[in-house]
């Protein structure tokens, strides 16, 4: 593991904490199944890193910093596109 590699998961960590990545999921309509698959962990486990009752491993952290950079079109996770995103699906 990179230094590269610790901060992006503690980017992440942040990410989640502050509710971007949930905002980001529902306005893409991606399931918490989904991106649990994407993370190589249960759909139990995503929904409790984004509820804030844990923290994902660093491994798993990586595959969501992954798949949020790619959402975002953000490789540095900056809060500005996550605040940009409505923060419930329409419909």
């Amino acid at each position: 593991m990179t230094p590269a590699d610790v901060y992006r998961a503690g980017l992440v960590r942040t990410f989640l904490a502050q509710g971007h990545a949930r905002r980001i999921r529902e306005a893409r309509n991606i399931s918490r199944r989904e991106v649990a698959t994407v993370c190589g962990v249960t759909r139990g486990a995503y929904g409790a890193w984004e509820d804030g009752r844990r923290e994902p491993g660093t491994e798993a952290a990586l595959k969501l910093y992954e798949l949020m950079a790619l959402l975002t079109g953000d490789p540095e996770l900056k809060v500005k596109y996550a605040d940009a995103l409505p923060a419930t699906r329409a419909g």
